[in-house]
């Protein structure tokens, strides 16, 4: 016998050899059964259905161990994620995702214009909780898939304003040439450079780390000498 907590709730899946209680009147065709059925899966064990999806031409059972697709076998093995078919945990499933959702590209194009990712998962996402969106939104900016769309959302943004790679080049250079000090040129190369993805964002981070370990004296003693205007 085991037993597993689903939302606060105790599930028994009774075992091969166990002593079925009188009150448990289970059935074998596991793929009829409805909500609150007691049913024999396929590697003998008997355990109660909690849930009953009908998604496209196919129906799920679930139940305490795991979601099973209705024209598939059943069994009791305990999976990560009870709620999917493949019993993959979320994370796991998305971080490994290629290809952008309809939603993901949207709150990606949100992000990109500006909005606060929080604010952008709950206008595109059904999700109420502020800190599940947050939780979620902070997740999903990491992953690879949304890091591209969203790098490729911003060059359309700059586009439209007419910022391209050689005007970002040539405002660089004016920035690095007329900065009063190192400080000031870092941050703007930093804010270029990164804002367009021309430098990976580890790299960008490495370098601030190594100004953010001096102190404004010591950046302000770099300052480049004035030189005379004949010379």
């Amino acid at each position: 016998m085991r037993k597993y907590t689903i939302k606060g709730k105790e599930h028994t899946v009774y075992e091969s050899g166990d002593v079925i209680p009188d009150y448990v009147k289970y059935r074998s065709d596991w793929q009829e059964a409805r909500i609150g059925d007691w049913v024999k899966a396929d590697d003998g064990c008997i355990i109660q259905v909690l849930r009953r999806k009908k998604i496209g031409n196919f129906t799920t059972i679930g139940t305490c161990t795991g979601t099973y697709k209705a024209t598939y076998d059943m069994d009791t093995v305990r999976r990560k994620n009870i709620y999917n078919l493949t019993g993959t945990e979320f994370r796991t499933v998305s971080k490994n995702r290629k290809v952008c959702t309809a939603n993901e590209r949207m709150f990606a194009k949100r992000v990109a214009e500006g909005w606060d990712i929080v604010d952008a998962y709950l206008d595109v996402f059904p999700a109420k909780s502020v800190p599940y969106a947050k939780k979620r939104a902070s997740f999903l900016i990491k992953t690879e898939r949304i890091d591209t769309l969203m790098r490729e959302e911003l060059k359309d943004t700059f586009g439209k304003h007419s910022i391209d790679l050689d005007y970002l080049i040539g405002i660089a250079k004016n920035v690095t040439d007329s900065a009063k000090n190192d400080a000031d040129r870092l941050r703007a190369l930093t804010m270029l450079w990164d804002a367009y993805g021309v430098i990976e964002k580890q790299k960008i981070t490495n370098v601030t780390g190594i100004f953010q370990g001096l102190s404004q004296e010591q950046l302000d003693s770099a300052q480049r000498p004035e030189l005379p205007e004949n010379v």
